[in-house]
């Protein structure tokens, strides 16, 4: 294998690097000759679990590697970055130094369990491990909570992250930024200070407002991301707002758009420049009621019909992949019936998109198990499987 050409040997590397890292950390390590050849491919994609002591190891190592001594820069073409906004990993010795007080319970545990309903929590009723699983929630630290602050608002977390980013950032294809699912966190102050010239698809999980993640903000005079064609925001159940109208000043040229969770119908109608016009003749299937609803729209005001102009020009591919299905609530159906509702003025909407020229998709729902931090590793799944080839995320039966 040695005596292959240089440049042969670098193709298999790259093509062989797509797992994140482990490859490439193994090529390191076989021998000094293999080493050599694989320093500008073994980076070629890298998970990144960006806690403050890794990304600042990290960051040494990438740096002694992009020394202008060597003859190649190594090169990160696909960057999947998970940034932490609090350390749920808490001791148990911890915990009983620090017993959980008003200041430091999460804002979920606070409305729904206080300390007397702690105490009474009979397992004989409720499962033990559901009993257990509450019980913790309450030594959570809060998103409000100097532990959660402290982490990306420090410089000891903020110039290693800005650092790395303007290094790999005139080499990036792909990046996935996971920012605070779970808490609905977001990075303090923002990181990204450079433009991505070759980036051609992103994915942020958690945090979707691009104030947030870029330095500049999304101004008319700057465009971070000019090359970029696929964009995937996975939002959270509190969280709802995409910014698409943000989005659309920092990456103008976005073709595909995907968004993985909830998101608000009326940001979508703007984006796209379509006026949702609920069908009710599902629901009235009488004549008499389609004609009567046929005169009305005839009648109503041009300007409520009119649809405005899109306020994202490119797209031309949406894909939805709305959030599980609630669970049994009390006695009451309404969670589900507004579901369904939802569900089915997202699917009328993706069809009337047709008339725009935007072809638009409806995923299945996410998996009841895939909720909350999970989705993180859900969509790591997929990221592999797009540096293998496959479409991952992206995958509606056919190639777009």
């Amino acid at each position: 294998m040695e005596n292959l050409p240089l440049d042969l040997l670098r193709r298999i590397f790259e093509l062989a690097c797509t797992d994140g890292g482990y490859t490439g950390n193994s090529l390191s390590l076989t021998s000094k000759a293999i080493r050599k050849a694989s320093r500008a491919t073994r980076f070629h994609s890298i998970f990144l679990n960006a806690g403050p002591r890794r990304l600042r190891s990290f960051l040494d190592l990438y740096e002694r590697e992009c020394d202008a001594s060597f003859e190649d820069k190594p090169r990160i073409r696909h960057l999947y970055a998970s940034f932490h906004v609090s350390d749920l990993k808490e001791s148990q010795s911890d915990r009983s130094r620090a017993p959980p007080s008003s200041t430091n319970r999460p804002a979920l545990s606070d409305e729904f369990l206080s300390d007397e309903d702690d105490a009474a929590i009979d397992t004989s009723e409720f499962d033990e491990q559901l009993a257990k699983a509450l019980r913790d929630m309450k030594h959570f630290p809060a998103v409000s909570s100097p532990q959660c602050a402290n982490q990306t608002s420090s410089a000891e977390y903020r110039e290693p992250a800005r650092t790395l980013f303007r290094l790999v950032a005139p080499d990036l294809w792909s990046l996935v930024l996971q920012v605070g699912y779970n808490y609905r966190a977001k990075l303090a102050p923002p990181i990204l200070e450079d433009a991505f010239p070759l980036l051609r698809e992103l994915v942020v999980v958690g945090s979707t407002n691009p104030r947030d993640l870029f330095v500049a903000g999304p101004t008319n005079n700057s465009t971070l991301l000019p090359s970029l064609v696929h964009l995937h925001l996975g939002t959270g159940v509190n969280n709802p707002t995409l910014h698409l109208s943000s989005w659309s000043l920092v990456a103008p040229t976005v073709t595909h758009l995907r968004i993985t969770g909830t998101c608000r119908l009326q940001e979508l109608e703007l984006a796209v420049g379509v006026v949702y016009e609920p069908s009710r003749i599902a629901v009235h299937p009488s004549p008499l009621v389609s004609f009567v609803q046929r005169i009305s729209r005839s009648l109503a005001p041009h300007s409520k019909t009119i649809p405005p102009p899109p306020t994202y020009p490119s797209l031309r591919y949406l894909l939805i992949q709305p959030d599980p299905a609630p669970g049994p609530v009390g006695f009451c159906g309404t969670p589900m019936v507004e579901y369904v509702e939802a569900i089915e003025a997202l699917e009328e909407f993706l069809t009337q998109c047709r008339s725009a020229g935007i072809q638009g998709t409806l995923l299945p729902p996410l998996p009841d198990s895939i909720i909350c931090g999970k989705l993180a590793a859900h969509v790591k799944w997929q990221w592999t499987k797009r540096l293998e080839g496959d479409l991952g995320y992206w995958d509606v039966g056919e190639h777009i």
